[in-house]
């Protein structure tokens, strides 16, 4: 049985609390890269694709759960949905000690750390929008991006030293999500689905109009073909460096962390940069990622690199809380929300696996090197942020969901 204060402030901290720290994915994206280097020394008769599967096996099951989480909501409580996915997430990262003598039982752990993150992940911006809105919908859209970028640099950080005793401790941190989820359990009020909160209880078909399945089509799109590209600089800046001569590990380390904080600090001042760019905002943060490339292709030194990321980190900030309100905007019902977010995530997993290939298309035109690679992103950036600004000419904010 679920208690809760009688200070109404008091409740209102408690919520915000519970709501912002569902937000996790960039979390579990990372958390295991710290020890990809240790891992493969554990396993030396695993091949090269096994080793890669630790790391990106959750992402496609992420990818899988945001198709199926929008569904769910239809049928389902978003509080049950939401204790569900973070009971299989503490399993499944804990489970990835307790099973780490064997690479496949490892691997099976992993599965299901990426079937919790892949319910939640959707669930966090629909929980958001299901008990927020007006000016304080973005104040906590940004709190929430901020979260997960923060906790990502801490527990990197702490993952890093857990490694230096064993590279198995990594999983303890996963830990920490017991505090998330007991907040879930204690604090998040019931978000039963529409057809639950109706007269006798008739379920009502719900469909999108055709403009609003093309304004999700065309967010997916292009957020497909941005993260394809801007995570191109996150992928390589360490290899730039060292090939380069800019700066040993702990100016690379420096030079992520920078990113990171300076991306929390963009969540945190969402809502207010937003009241300026409006709509035009993910411009700004295409512009961003075009600054940073410019830079890391004049680059002669690590306090340019340094500045580079922070100029990327802050444009990274503005985007993903931006298009989530978006999407939660087009679909325009509360109960439909998680299948906005679900949109703007699948899109984000699939570009993530889309930089696999980047590299060899460069390779069809030219001898493939970083700044090559950086000069394509550049190209597909520019061509994501002018097609978004005349998506932003030639549309009006998003119509109410058509309900049948």
């Amino acid at each position: 049985m679920r208690r809760s204060s009688t200070n109404p402030k008091a409740q209102a901290i408690a919520l915000f609390c519970a709501v912002v720290s569902l937000s996790f994915l960039k979390m579990e994206l990372g958390l295991i890269n710290t020890a990809m280097g240790e891992i493969k020394l554990a396993f030396p008769q695993a091949g090269e694709t096994l080793i890669t599967l630790i790391s990106t096996l959750p992402t496609l099951f992420m990818f899988a759960m945001t198709v199926i989480t929008g569904p769910l909501t239809r049928r389902f409580d978003k509080r049950h949905l939401v204790i569900l996915a973070l009971s299989l997430y503490v399993i499944g990262g804990l489970g990835g000690y307790f099973f780490s003598q064997n690479i496949y039982t490892l691997l099976a752990s992993r599965a299901v750390c990426g079937v919790g993150a892949g319910i939640c992940g959707p669930l966090s911006g629909a929980v958001i929008y299901e008990l927020y809105s007006g000016k304080q919908l973005n104040i906590v859209l940004g709190w929430n991006q901020a979260w997960d970028n923060i906790w990502g640099f801490i527990l990197t950080m702490l993952v890093g030293v857990l490694c230096i005793y064993n590279w198995r401790y990594l999983f303890f941190c996963y830990a920490f999500f017991l505090i998330v989820l007991i907040m879930a359990v204690f604090v998040l009020p019931p978000m039963p689905p529409v057809h639950t909160q109706e007269q006798g209880n008739k379920k009502r078909d719900v469909y999108f109009s055709r403009p609003q399945i093309s304004r999700l089509t065309f967010l997916a799109i292009y957020h497909f073909f941005l993260m394809a590209a801007s995570m191109q600089i996150n992928m390589k800046i360490a290899i730039f460096m060292n090939e380069n001569q800019l700066g040993n590990t702990v100016l690379i380390a420096a030079a992520m962390s920078a990113m990171s904080l300076c991306s929390a600090f963009a969540a945190l001042i969402f809502g207010w940069v937003v009241k300026f760019t409006q709509r035009m905002t993910p411009v700004l943060a295409g512009l961003c990622t075009l600054a940073a490339i410019f830079l890391f292709l004049k680059a002669d030194r690590a306090l340019v690199c340094i500045i580079a990321m922070v100029i990327n980190g802050f444009g990274a900030g503005l985007l993903p809380p931006y298009l989530i309100r978006e999407s939660l905007d087009i679909v325009g019902k509360k109960e439909l929300s998680a299948y906005g977010t679900s949109v703007i995530l699948g899109s984000n997993f699939c570009g993530g696996f889309a930089t696999t290939w980047l590299p060899a298309l460069v390779g069809l035109y030219t001898t493939y090197t970083i700044p090559s690679l950086w000069k394509l992103c550049a190209v597909i950036v520019a061509l994501c942020s002018a097609a978004y600004a005349v998506y932003v000419l030639c549309t009006r904010p998003s119509a109410p969901t058509a309900i049948r």
